[in-house]
């Protein structure tokens, strides 16, 4: 693998995705999210016709970016062609940022991991971070030489990036109003989408973890702050402030400190806190709840687990409705 030269903010020439209608990305989508279909389960999700799958989806086959099996799914009978995401036609880079630590992973299209990278920060300039991104690259590129060019970069930080462009706020770095996607493909050449880390770390168990099996469910996570993410029926539920970090420190009236609307700077930040977190994702500490949920913790690599200030934090996601857990 190489750093990309492509056009930055459009497809690639050579992608397969270039010459896609807007239904023929929604069938690949869904086709990412479910697994392997059937033609019929293809036309209730997208919601068309027998003929317009086959038209659809054939030059997909052909430019490999879909393969067709052949599964008998009786004794007697027609066999069955389901459709399937070729998991390897392209490859993906995730990145995460936190205070002090830069992660990027290649995957392939289903996720599945092919190279990491961590590099420590030394500053937080926009500058900085794309110096360390562009080394990071290089290393993925060494790291997995067979993989073919990164078709997009995601980056996740804690922040607010509405448009998925520019990061509005990102008070662990003092950011505001960065247009940090225009950066990044002026110097890299990749396109770029900007996002929440917590938002992306929903996003990616909605699709390819609990949400498989769960049209409903809650996440939490504990590392520098907490968070908590929630789906209903496969949709993330957000709004413009939901990113904004409200949940935090909350003034009193003693006189002893100023009042704040600053972010959740102090909120569950004490190195020993994280430290214990991080002990727990070590073990991979496991446990049932009186509601008989069980909740999980496991170190991963990005894009799943949170790096903290003091090493990797945790996660839980348990299917909804249900009562609050209880998990101290």
């Amino acid at each position: 693998m190489a750093v990309s030269t492509a056009t930055p903010g459009v497809d690639s020439p050579d992608s397969p995705w270039a010459d896609l209608s807007d239904t023929q990305r929604e069938i690949v989508l869904a086709l990412l999210r479910h697994g392997r279909l059937l033609r019929p389960d293809i036309m209730r999700i997208v919601g068309i016709s027998p003929g317009s799958v086959t038209r659809l989806t054939t030059p997909l086959v052909e430019a490999g970016l879909l393969t067709v099996h052949t599964q008998q799914v009786a004794d007697t009978g027609r066999p069955q062609s389901p459709l399937e995401v070729r998991a390897d036609a392209e490859s993906v880079v995730g990145v995460g940022l936190s205070t002090n630590l830069l992660t990027a992973v290649l995957t392939d299209l289903r996720l599945g991991v092919l190279a990491t990278v961590r590099r420590p920060l030394t500053g937080h300039s926009p500058v900085d971070i794309i110096g360390e991104l562009s080394a990071a690259l290089t290393d993925l590129a060494g790291a997995a030489t067979d993989a073919p060019l990164p078709s997009c970069l995601g980056i996740s930080l804690g922040g607010t990036a509405r448009d998925g462009r520019t990061v509005d706020e990102a008070v662990f770095y003092g950011w505001h109003r960065v247009p940090l996607a225009d950066f990044v493909e002026a110097r890299l050449g990749v396109p770029t989408i900007i996002g929440n880390d917590l938002t992306a770390l929903t996003l990616r168990e909605a699709w390819f973890g609990v949400g498989r099996e769960h049209g409903r469910f809650s996440l939490l996570t504990v590392g520098a702050g907490i968070g908590h993410g929630l789906v209903v029926d496969g949709q993330v539920v957000t709004n413009p402030d939901a990113e904004m970090g409200l949940l935090g420190m909350v003034p009193v009236p003693d006189g002893g400190r100023p009042a704040s609307a600053a972010a959740a700077m102090d909120c569950l930040t004490n190195e020993a806190i994280e430290r214990a977190g991080c002990n727990v994702v070590a073990a991979g500490w496991q446990r049932r709840t009186s509601s008989s949920w069980q909740l999980r913790a496991t170190p991963t690599p990005w894009p799943y687990a949170l790096p903290t200030r003091a090493g990797w934090g945790a996660c839980w996601a348990w299917p909804q409705p249900s009562p609050c857990p209880r998990w101290w």
